[in-house]
């Protein structure tokens, strides 16, 4: 089964659009989010070095996606806002 990764991420931005709305957050509370969402990566990796239990993975995945997501919501946002300035 292929699947289709940057359809998973758009998948992921409209379920976050849906949730929050439009986001037009500072720059330090992306930043934030962001790295929330890196570290929810990091802890699953971790949990699946001491386990080696699959669903760790899957759910590393799922996090990486949300990463993408939320990368994708912050550059968007500086389009938006900070960088439409100049």
């Amino acid at each position: 089964m292929e699947v289709d990764i940057f359809k998973s991420v758009s998948d992921e931005r409209k379920r976050q659009e849906k949730k929050w709305g439009t986001q037009n957050h500072s720059p330090l509370l992306w930043h934030s989010i962001l790295s929330e969402e890196v570290g929810e990566v990091a802890k699953e990796i971790n949990e699946y070095g001491f386990s080696s239990e699959v669903h760790r993975l899957e759910q590393a995945r799922t996090e990486l996606i949300q990463v993408a997501a939320v990368a994708i919501a912050f550059a968007d946002s500086l389009d938006r806002n900070e960088l439409n300035r100049f």
